[in-house]
């Protein structure tokens, strides 16, 4: 966000957003994500609160508006086992969805997913074949990818936070 707004990337650090918003060896809710993003040091980047979509056509809706409308991306909680960049894999992480493509018959969002937004760590996994692959980068997704991920029964309390 900072990149957008200002032309330059900060690098606050992981720790300093792990304070920040009160992350535990459980995870971090995403109320507790928005609130961080609703301090002072951050006011310049809007207001944020949680959302849970009601649809796919809702959730492109808000990547639209966030990205288009207010140049940021949109963080969400998810179950990455829905995206296929991530071969069934599943993690309970956040990801940033920081674009759109709704001009054909299929519907996309671009989904960052790493521990930098900016950066792969080089993380490697091993699908059912044995062949390796790193999850981390950015990515093209099917839109109902991201919708299933982010409203997953298994995990009631995933969120967008936009």
């Amino acid at each position: 966000m900072h990149k957008i707004k200002y032309g330059t990337y900060q690098d606050l650090g992981e720790g300093f957003f792990e304070r920040l918003e009160g992350a535990t060896r459980s995870g971090t809710s995403a109320e507790n994500v928005a609130t961080a993003l609703n301090r002072p040091r951050f006011h310049v980047y809007g207001h944020f609160s949680v959302y849970k979509s009601p649809s796919t056509n809702g959730l492109l809706s808000k990547v639209e508006q966030n990205t288009y409308k207010y140049s940021q991306p949109v963080p969400m909680s998810v179950e990455t086992k829905h995206f296929g960049y991530n071969r069934g894999h599943n993690l309970h992480h956040f990801v940033m969805m920081y674009g759109y493509d709704t001009s054909g018959s299929q519907k996309y969002v671009f989904i960052a997913d790493s521990y930098s937004v900016q950066y792969s760590h080089g993380f490697m996994y091993s699908d059912s074949n044995g062949n390796r692959y790193d999850p981390y980068g950015k990515h093209k997704e099917l839109a109902g990818n991201a919708y299933a991920a982010v409203t997953d029964p298994s995990r009631p309390f995933h969120r967008m936070i936009v």
